[in-house]
């Protein structure tokens, strides 16, 4: 993980040249589209809540989270910068979203 001062538009193009590409959408079939929602959209059960929030977080994952946060909060220093930032991510991803 870098640790050097990234701006938002350099932060993307890391994010894209390890294979996350809001332009893949275009590539996703319908039917792919309808399964990944209705997965996202299915309720978890509790057990599986709790599963999920005790598993421990080895120390390369733990140290990755860190760095990313540090550099969240050193790019959008207040909460306001934090939520016009959400605000705009969230804007992005449902115009590239499929339908």
């Amino acid at each position: 993980m870098q640790t050097e001062e990234l701006d938002e538009g350099e932060f993307f193009a890391l994010i894209a040249n390890r294979g996350a590409r809001v332009s893949d959408y275009d590539r996703v079939d319908p039917e792919t589209v309808r399964v990944i929602r209705e997965l996202a959209d299915a309720p978890l059960p509790l057990e599986e809540l709790k599963a999920r929030w005790e598993r421990e977080i080895g120390p390369v994952e733990l140290q990755e989270n860190i760095e990313l946060i540090d550099w969240f909060c050193r790019r959008y220093p207040t909460p306001e910068a934090r939520l016009r930032y959400a605000r705009r991510a969230y804007a992005r991803w449902r115009a590239a979203a499929p339908p």
